[in-house]
């Protein structure tokens, strides 16, 4: 299912098959340790986790190594191969689903995708269920023989279940305490033991019961099979996972469980047990292993092939098979004395993050690259020294608090972030204290905004009239508005000034554009501030293929991800909306300003120069760009500035 998934087959709910696992590794850890209780009467932790680290560890670190070695050629040394260099570390200490949440980010978010150990995640999430869960069940097994009560573990185990599952459906933007997304997020095991609890409890009450009829079983497991096939297609990235669909691919797993211990004669469990599917069985933990380092490793070389995900997907099948054949089953085989067991640990765990750390040192100081430094240096956030998160992802900085002239105030999308350093610089040469307001996607005049088939961008009305309010109760000053324009060309976004009213249509958003700024800037002038429209940066399209956090380290330092916009293809681009900025600037009496002639010559708009990377992604300058534009600011803050002067 997860491999499916990823391979791009069009079955949205495949990685739910991660669910499936945990349900199945509670169910076959349990029964195992169940077995070793009833003959032994105890349970021997040093030798469960010495199996586990045998059975899983080596193989994770042969991938781990290999891939941190494709990925210091192929993958960008501009964030992705210092998220993967930080995974695989993470991986070896068996926190990478932490590490994952605090460096890539959200499971289906543009970052994980170019992140080559993304899928070691549920990897760690089973070994922590692994350090715990057996010290549970010895508890209930040591309860049950002190009370002599047989339920006692069951009843342990489903209170750990239920609580799980009551976090599940605890929604983490509902909860305010530090680290709340961490604890309940997507990659977090506290919403999902309750998956391996499930499986647990299937050993626990089902080991010694009868054998049940062949037509019951056999319904349990077509149901089973039913509930899994049904989970590709109803469930996908915008589901809230984990929570109450959690239920439908785990309990489609308990039924097929149920229905392999009542009757494994039943029609179901016979097919599940052929001998192709226990083949793939015994090689999946390999075949898990290895086919998303692959996918995204082929991805990175063949970005434009058609099919190049499945295509990998299938070619991951080799190194998987050569890791079952030479690493796993071997390793398990073998007697370990104690010295043995130390040298593998060391080996196992020291290659790997010897590579890792090799790596994350390398890529973090561009290889000693200077065209590589360049861009990462464009590529990094622009500095701020006195910044302050708010609510709805808006974003406060300010600089000079104690300088002498009229403030001067930023606001808009991430399109004012990006020319923040050159307002900023401006300001500051003026004597003047600076202060900004910005948030991702949120136009500086009331609208609201969204892609195609999503719903609104939600903070986006706080951030405006929060935004309003700070500057009506500000000092008068000369207030700068920037806003991305592409929104209102691009047929994938939708806006309007009311979710009803939500618009994909140029000319309609055009004319939202024109209302909504001119009300805006008349309410900024009746609060005493002087207004100033910036002309948009011209955008690097699709078409054009401009993103350096996709590119690795070769074709980062020979220069082939640089590139240059025709002159008239940006003039065609920017006259899309520049007349309906003057013309509100000519309605309202603010000014606009242009960068255009800063950022592009005769030929056309270079994504780099000798000096700097230009631009940071497709549509953000750099730090250093920005900086650059403050000499088409100055003269202006001056002019305003003394316009107002008494």
């Amino acid at each position: 299912m997860v491999i499916a998934f990823h391979a791009g087959l069009p079955l949205p709910g495949g990685f739910a098959g991660v669910d499936v696992f945990f349900v199945i590794s509670g169910f076959v850890i349990t029964a195992m340790l169940q077995r070793e209780w009833s003959r032994a009467g105890r349970i021997s932790l040093r030798r469960f986790y010495t199996r586990r680290f045998v059975r899983l560890t080596p193989a994770l670190a042969v991938t781990v190594t290999v891939t941190m070695l494709l990925t210091a050629a192929v993958i960008s040394p501009l964030g992705p191969q210092q998220n993967a260099a930080a995974t695989a570390v993470g991986s070896m200490f068996i926190v990478a689903n932490v590490v994952i949440a605090n460096t890539t980010g959200g499971y289906f978010s543009a970052a994980a995708e170019t992140n080559p150990l993304l899928n070691v995640w549920s990897l760690s999430v089973e070994e922590q269920f692994y350090l715990l869960f057996p010290l549970m069940l010895i508890l209930g097994w040591a309860l049950a023989r002190r009370r002599r009560t047989r339920l006692a573990p069951v009843v342990v185990v489903a209170c750990v279940a239920a609580l799980s599952f009551a976090l599940a459906l605890v929604d983490e933007n509902a909860l305010s305490f530090p680290g709340a997304k961490d604890a309940l997020g997507f990659y977090s095991p506290l919403p999902r033991a309750w998956e391996f609890a499930v499986g647990a409890l299937v050993a626990l009450c089902m080991m010694r019961r009868r054998r049940a009829s062949t037509r019951l079983a056999t319904a349990a497991g077509i149901l089973g099979l039913a509930g899994l096939a049904l989970t590709l297609f109803v469930i996908d990235s915008s589901t809230p996972f984990p929570g109450l669909w959690t239920l439908l691919p785990v309990a489609a797993t308990l039924l097929l469980l149920i229905a392999g211990q009542a009757d494994a004669n039943n029609p179901v469990s016979r097919m599940l047990s052929c001998r192709p599917l226990v083949a793939i069985g015994d090689r999946s933990y390999s075949l898990y292993l290895w086919h998303w380092p692959i996918i995204v490793i082929a991805s990175a070389l063949f970005p434009d092939a058609p099919g190049m995900k499945l295509i990998a997907a299938v070619i991951a099948a080799v190194p998987a098979i050569a890791s079952y054949r030479f690493v796993e089953q071997p390793l398990r085989r073998r007697r370990y004395s104690k010295r043995s067991l130390g040298a593998l640990v060391s080996v196992t765990l020291g290659v790997p993050l010897v590579v890792a750390t090799l790596v994350w040192v390398g890529s973090t100081s561009g290889y000693g690259n200077a065209t590589i430094q360049a861009f990462q240096r464009a590529t990094k956030a622009h500095y701020c020294p006195n910044e302050r998160r708010l609510p709805g992802a808006t974003v406060e900085c300010s600089f000079d608090d104690s300088a002498s002239g009229p403030p001067v105030y930023l606001i808009g999308d991430s399109h004012a972030a990006h020319i923040r350093d050159a307002v900023a610089s401006a300001a500051g040469q003026t004597d003047s204290p600076f202060a900004s307001r910005v948030s991702p996607a949120c136009q500086a005049f009331d609208t609201v905004i969204g892609t195609v088939g999503a719903p609104a961008v939600p903070h986006c009305a706080q951030y405006f009239a929060d935004t309003m309010a700070w500057l009506d109760a500000a000092e008068p000053g000369v207030v700068v508005i920037s806003t991305a324009w592409r929104p209102f060309w691009d047929d994938t976004v939708r806006l309007g000034p009311s979710e009803q009213e939500m618009s994909v249509s140029s000319t309609d958003k055009l004319r939202f554009l024109r209302e909504g700024l001119a009300h805006t800037v008349r309410a900024l002038s009746a609060a005493g501030h002087r207004v100033v429209l910036t002309h948009d940066v011209p955008v690097f399209t699709d078409d054009l293929d401009y993103e350096p956090a996709e590119c690795g380290l070769l074709r980062l330092a020979s220069g082939d991800c640089d590139r240059v916009m025709p002159r008239r293809t940006a003039l065609a681009q920017l006259d899309l909306v520049k007349p309906h900025i003057d013309a509100v600037a000519r309605e309202t009496g603010s000014k606009t300003i242009d960068f255009f002639d800063l950022l592009c010559d005769d030929e056309g708009c270079p994504t780099r120069i000798p000096e700097f990377v230009i631009y940071g992604d497709s549509n953000h300058i750099s730090a250093d760009a920005s900086l650059m534009l403050a000499v088409a600011f100055v003269p202006l803050i001056q002019d305003l500035e003394e316009t107002d002067a008494p």
